[in-house]
């Protein structure tokens, strides 16, 4: 079956929007499974004047990652709200939000 371009774009965004979905939920799973606990834990794993600064260390960016995908899932949602039923690009926010957190990792 030969999908249109507006077939496409539809399929191609529900499959951006379900990954960015996937890695929110998995970054969650972080914080629920490993960040917590060690915030948590009676008598605690790690002293607690240096907890702060291994969680910063191992765990770093994890709040701005997670923050900016949901952001980025949001956007996704609006544009598809915005342009319904034909959506004609979503590239402005995927190249945005590619700049936006992974500009560090980029050569100059």
């Amino acid at each position: 079956m030969c999908l249109t371009s507006s077939q496409s774009k539809r399929y191609l965004l529900s499959q951006l929007r379900a990954e960015l979905f996937r890695l929110i939920s998995s970054l969650n799973l972080v914080h629920k499974v490993f960040i917590e606990p060690l915030r948590n834990a009676s008598p605690p794993v790690i002293s607690e004047d240096r907890l702060p600064g291994f969680i910063s260390d191992v765990f770093w960016n994890i709040d701005q990652i997670l923050t900016h995908h949901k952001r980025m899932l949001s956007d996704l949602f609006e544009r598809q709200r915005e342009q319904h039923p034909l959506i004609q690009s979503i590239a402005d926010i995927v190249l945005d939000g590619a700049s936006a957190i992974y500009h560090k990792y980029l050569p100059p």
